[in-house]
């Protein structure tokens, strides 16, 4: 227990969690390793298809956010995850088997439809287990999933693709997922109140540390509870779009990374599958120096910017560099540094800015909204490759929607969170920081 802090749930939640979304994760962007072993000639469709056809799952990962969201607050969030996980394991099996390309819409469609409302469901978890004054390391800590999921992967799907095929590809890792949704409900406790493991000493800690997050939260914050108004809220508007302007770039970068390493490298899919590994082994590095900066400061906002603008400076300098391979190659590996803080501090966002009653709503809300980007930013790369006969101008076109998406951010409150989750303006942050770290 370190400062006299129990922290058993450090250990318990965070970990079940992160294996959750690392398979969700590689089910969500195994199409990208599929393209690059050869999906597309063998469905007889074009990049520009593909792209349309690989983005496709985020229109259906839309239908259930907001659903899933309240669900999951009204304490439903692991049996919502248990059912979800099932079905969307049984359905990437399923794609394996697709002959055509509108079959291979309609599978990403279904389980984009299955896997949504599992992230607003899985962050009401997180905030069933830690406060405010440890949501930016336990979100940071969380988020290391995709880039674990990557790690594995990569090598998995080069391995996989060199020894059999793409078909392959869906059957084992939809396999590997059915097995981990056998053992999901065991596994986690929603809440404090359900874990048996739990020690009083760090039930007492989270009872008051919640209690006090409460008396911090302003009226106003409070009061909205109507759904109408959320749709309507400012605030709603801009997290929806910086999200949106983050996942474009975001999934025009995952899916089509093997490819496009694959095109600067000159390598074969064997060794890009572990070429692929680097970025998201840097984003290990991201995450904890801006998690530590942000919780230092208290300033959540200020690390997004810093972050996206990061991420637009090296993706589009790799694609002006590429055709110098091993130098694009290291700048798309530099990329990594900046892709995953952006998601982890903008998931702290919701819960300073919105009260207990809405913020699921609001994080399925923002959720879905964001995701959506994952269909066009692929749907982009894979136009502008068919259209120009290389990566490069859709690369430039992410980018720009990255410099938009920093701006966004700006609009947001300046707010932070303070000692017991106080929100208080971003003016006073450096005081609180020194007053805490005292």
């Amino acid at each position: 227990m370190p400062n006299g802090i129990p922290n058993g749930r450090w250990y318990r939640i965070v970990p079940a969690l992160i294996v959750l979304n690392c398979i969700s994760y590689m089910d969500r962007y195994n199409i990208g390793y599929a393209l690059a072993g050869g999906l597309a000639p063998d469905l007889g469709i074009d990049l520009s298809y593909a792209g349309i056809a690989a983005g496709v799952f985020f229109w259906g990962y839309l239908v259930l956010q907001l659903p899933g969201g309240h669900l999951a607050e009204r304490g439903y969030a692991k049996l919502f995850i248990a059912v979800a996980l099932f079905v969307w394991s049984l359905l990437t099996i399923g794609t394996a088997f697709v002959r055509t390309g509108p079959e291979l819409m309609v599978a990403r469609f279904l389980v984009g439809v299955a896997e949504g409302g599992v992230f607003p469901a899985i962050y009401t978890i997180l905030g069933n287990w830690f406060p405010a004054r440890e949501s930016g390391r336990a979100s940071a800590l969380f988020i290391t999933n995709t880039a674990i999921a990557s790690l594995i992967a990569g090598p998995l799907s080069g391995y996989i693709l060199t020894v059999y095929d793409w078909r392959a590809l869906f059957v084992v890792e939809g396999l590997m997922s059915l097995a981990f949704a056998v053992i999901w409900i065991p596994l986690v406790s929603e809440t404090p109140a359900s874990a048996r493991w739990i020690s009083d000493a760090e039930r007492n800690y989270l009872t008051a540390e919640f209690a006090a997050d409460e008396r911090g939260a302003d009226d106003r914050r409070s009061a909205r509870i109507s759904i109408l108004g959320l749709i309507r809220d400012r605030n709603l508007c801009v997290l929806s779009a910086v999200y949106l302007c983050f996942h474009i770039a975001n999934g025009g970068y995952v899916i089509w990374l093997p490819t496009i390493m694959k095109s600067v490298t000159q390598q074969e899919i064997g060794a890009v599958g572990v070429l692929t590994v680097a970025p998201f082994l840097l984003s290990f590095i991201g995450l904890y120096v801006f998690g530590t900066l942000s919780d230092k400061s208290l300033n959540r906002r200020r690390y997004v910017v810093v972050s996206m603008l990061g991420f637009a400076a090296c993706f589009s300098a790799a694609a002006a560099l590429s055709d110098h391979g091993w130098l694009s190659f290291s700048l798309l590996a530099a990329s990594g540094l900046f892709l995953k803080p952006t998601i982890s501090l903008l998931w702290t966002l919701p819960k300073l800015i919105f009260g207990k009653d809405t913020v699921g709503g609001a994080r399925g809300i923002i959720n879905g909204i964001g995701n959506l980007g994952g269909f066009f930013g692929p749907a982009i790369i894979g136009s502008a490759s068919a259209y120009t006969g290389g990566f490069e101008t859709g690369t430039y076109i992410l980018a720009g929607f990255l410099l938009i998406g920093a701006a966004l951010t700006s609009l947001l409150p300046d707010i932070v969170s303070g000692p017991k989750g106080h929100v208080v303006p971003a003016s006073q942050a450096a005081a609180l920081a020194k007053m805490r770290n005292a």
